[in-house]
């Protein structure tokens, strides 16, 4: 079950789109549903209404945070409907956009949106702002780092500069949702040559160190143009 939330349907018996476990094409197990029908037990009535949603729609299950063409090379991460958020400005976890940590677009329907992509840029500048705080504690730790080396204080700056700046630092730009936006886009690519078939390990291997290579130089530009910035 993961983390996916039980859902707590009482009118639909579970085989229709509005039913979350339904709509990603999963059955319900620990739901707090009524008459489910959403189960092995009952599989060729779930199957017809599959097929019924399917015929009605034909892009019904497909996810709803999708990655959409941006340019030859680079893509992004959006949601395929758009929320519907009237109150939470789309920055509490029950907008869906915001959740799946992509921007709101034009495609959504919220009301006073703060999660546009010009929002999260601000954010993301405003992030690398408050970091100049941290400074004086790493300079501390740096000094500690010093005291006990077992090299000389002109050896240990001549041979390893102590970098002022966390900016200069790899880490500081290699956040959680970083590392987890890379880790789908790596995904991502494997799930589509696999669907394609026939595809061997050495062509699925080079195509996700491509891949991952692409996410990596996306990094760095993102870091040098923080850097110039500021």
């Amino acid at each position: 079950m993961g983390n996916r939330k039980p859902c707590n349907c009482t009118k639909s018996m579970c085989l229709k789109l509005y039913c979350d476990c339904f709509a990603n094409g999963e059955f319900c197990k620990d739901c707090n549903c009524k008459d489910c029908r959403n189960n092995l037990e009952n599989e060729a009535e779930r199957t017809r209404a599959v097929k019924l949603s399917l015929e009605r729609n034909p892009n019904a299950f497909k996810p709803k945070i999708g990655v959409a063409p941006r340019g030859r090379v680079d893509v992004e991460r959006l949601h395929q409907k758009g929320c519907h958020c009237k109150k939470s400005n789309c920055l509490k976890n029950y907008c869906e956009c915001y959740e799946a940590k992509v921007p709101c677009t034009d495609r959504c329907k919220c009301i006073s949106c703060r999660n546009t992509e010009n929002d999260r840029a601000t954010k993301f500048r405003n992030k690398f702002s408050a970091s100049s705080d941290v400074r004086p504690v790493l300079g501390s730790v740096q000094a500690e780092m010093r005291a006990s080396s077992p090299f000389s204080d002109e050896e240990s700056e001549a041979e390893t500069p102590e970098p002022s700046d966390p900016k200069t630092l790899p880490w500081f730009y290699m956040t959680d949702e970083v590392v987890e936006a890379a880790t789908l886009c790596l995904v991502a690519q494997a799930e589509e040559l696999e669907s394609e078939g026939g595809v061997t390990d050495e062509k699925l291997e080079m195509a996700i160190l491509k891949e991952f290579g692409r996410c990596l130089g996306q990094v760095i530009e993102n870091a040098t143009l923080q850097s110039s910035v500021a």
